[in-house]
């Protein structure tokens, strides 16, 4: 059965940082990482296994260019996308 993994994504829009907090129920390997509207791997936040608990992780983001991104947190019990927006 899939997972909700419902990442939350503040500020959004973010100017310099974004902050993301996400709650895994079970240990989970997970692959947090961050894509342009085309698709291209832009940043890996962070890979790896993870206990079960909540996650707070800071994404710099003043080497990206402006522009709508999209945060992709993958388990391989579910999957969560969040739309993110650099001003």
């Amino acid at each position: 059965m899939p997972l909700n993994l419902g990442a939350t994504v503040f500020p959004n829009p973010f100017m310099e940082q974004a902050n993301v907090v996400f709650e895994l129920p079970n240990n989970l390997f997970i692959d947090l990482s961050l894509y342009d509207m085309m698709g291209k791997l832009v940043k890996i936040v962070d890979t790896g296994f993870k206990n079960k608990g909540t996650y707070t992780y800071t994404i710099n983001g003043t080497d990206l260019p402006l522009g709508t991104y999209l945060l992709e947190l993958n388990t391989d019990k579910g999957k969560s996308i969040s739309k993110i927006i650099k001003q």
